[in-house]
């Protein structure tokens, strides 16, 4: 899932590497990650079945068991549904909806020939199933299991990479990459390549598509900017390199080389490798837990899945100077920082004036599980015109700096939760987190706030074995994961 999911990272500071090997079923080929149970899901496809491990023990919880050898697995943690893809002989070519509490099989979706990927939008709540034989995407609604379109994705289309800030689906085929257009099920444009992509992947971040290049002994990756369409580089990895995945907020892009049995990591930033790690045999699927800042990296020719930390660097720190009198400061570190806006609604250019010149990009969580975004001087993919009092931002800073802002009116009594992720400014007294949340602890599953280092601490009610946050004070910021609608009455 990238709705959230890519705005999360975890604690540790030092290089990528292998932390551990897990044993699978046979055959294992694809991965998908559930961020807020922990939860990851291989399918194993040399014998019908999938592998459920759970991520804070590395070990298999579960398997579920089919009639057909699985392909490729996705999961949309806010309706709790997983979608795993089959395609047999006889024309079985369906998906099958399966809920992710009781795994039981709530519907199979009839979708086109040979479904060998899956993408969801976790904001719209679509299923895009990529038909690779007939070059199709079936696109299914989440909300009933029912198909509302069938699109021609191009020819030889493999996989799909959806941009859920703007509604946009990226598919891969055998000379370029499908633009799709999620509010219409339509193709709205094409980039043309010189060769043959085989897994793709997006940063929403950095606007940035990328393209595994396995064919013609090619073994590269090629790196896109989404808007110009451009070609901007091309990453020399390992041998037959198959699937990839990005870490949005690390700004790296990991790799499977099937071919040299090894993983490439790559700096987004620079477009250079970091780091080449062996793994098991033949690795394929890869999927980031962003909470846990880990990679699943499925070794389809040893039963096994390879685990990879890949932590983000250090962030500089930001300067304190004394802050003007009747201003509050929020110190603002190199990388993401979640802060709240307490100033006076106005347009985000003047909100952030004193700050301007080192902010890189601006998020706000939307109530749909979208992001909406501000970028300085590209007003044509922006979509944040004001900011308002007492709601959270994410800034990506260039640079360590001060915001100093005058606080506009009384903070609020209260917050509403809607069911999923909410971004909440604090406005309490400060307390330990049990406190604050004590009235709501059965309506929210988990609670993130984002640290200096780039590291996500939390606090989950009644699990303090993976609980670190210890105060809660006014104005921090903070992600809540709520089971249902409630009000969070913040209390003095």
């Amino acid at each position: 899932m990238f709705g959230l999911a890519f705005l999360l990272t975890g604690a540790s500071a030092t290089g990528p590497s292998v932390v551990a090997t897990i044993p699978v079923g046979d055959a294992p080929r694809n991965v998908a990650v559930n961020v807020g149970t922990n939860r990851v899901y291989i399918t194993d496809s040399g014998e019908a079945a999938l592998s459920v491990v759970d991520g804070s023990t590395n070990e298999v919880v579960d398997e579920l068991s089919f009639d057909l050898p699985p392909w490729d697995v996705a999961l949309n943690p806010t309706t709790n549904r997983m979608y795993v893809s089959f395609s047999g002989m006889f024309d079985e070519n369906f998906v099958k909806a399966i809920d992710l509490t009781t795994n039981e099989i709530l519907t199979t979706v009839d979708v086109g020939s040979w479904p060998r990927d899956i993408a969801v939008n976790t904001a719209t709540n679509r299923v895009y199933v990529i038909n690779h034989t007939d070059g199709t995407m079936t696109v299914i609604d989440g909300a009933t299991d029912q198909v509302v379109a069938t699109v021609d994705a191009g020819f030889i289309a493999r996989e799909a990479a959806v941009d859920e800030a703007t509604n946009r689906i990226y598919v891969s085929t055998m000379d370029s990459v499908s633009v799709l257009d999620g509010a219409t099920n339509q193709l709205v444009d094409s980039i043309a390549l010189d060769k043959y992509p085989w897994g793709i992947a997006l940063n929403p971040i950095t606007d940035r598509i990328y393209l595994a290049h396995t064919f013609d002994d090619d073994n590269s990756v090629s790196v896109i900017d989404a808007t110009s369409k451009a070609v901007v580089a091309t990453v020399p990895v390992g041998t037959a390199p198959e699937e990839l995945a990005v870490n949005p907020t690390t700004n790296h892009v990991i790799v499977s080389n099937g071919g040299s049995n090894d993983v490439t990591i790559i700096d987004g930033a620079t477009n250079t490798v970091v780091a080449t790690l062996p793994v098991g045999a033949y690795p394929t699927g890869v999927a980031v837990n962003p909470v846990t800042n880990l990679v699943y990296v499925a070794n389809s020719n040893d039963e096994t899945v390879s685990v990879i930390s890949d932590p983000p660097s250090e962030a500089t720190p930001a300067p304190t100077p004394t802050p003007p009198a009747g201003t509050t400061p929020f110190a603002l570190g190199t990388g993401w920082n979640q802060v709240c806006y307490v100033g006076p609604e106005q347009p985000i250019e003047n909100a952030l004036t004193s700050v301007l010149g080192d902010v890189s990009a601006v998020y706000r969580l939307r109530p749909d599980q979208g992001y909406d975004r501000w970028f300085p001087g590209r007003p044509e993919v922006s979509t944040i015109t004001t900011v308002s009092p007492y709601k959270p931002l994410l800034l990506l800073m260039a640079d360590g700096a001060a915001w100093n802002q005058t606080p506009s009116g009384s903070p609020p009594a209260s917050a509403t939760l809607a069911q999923g992720w909410n971004s909440i400014c604090y406005a309490g007294a400060n307390k330990p987190p049990a406190d604050a949340t004590s009235a709501i602890a059965d309506d929210f599953s988990i609670l993130y706030m984002l640290a200096s280092n780039q590291a996500w601490n939390r606090y989950a009610p009644s699990r303090p074995e993976v609980s670190n946050i210890e105060q809660l004070e006014q104005y921090d910021a903070v992600l809540m994961l709520a089971t249902g609608g409630t009000t969070w009455a913040f209390g003095p």
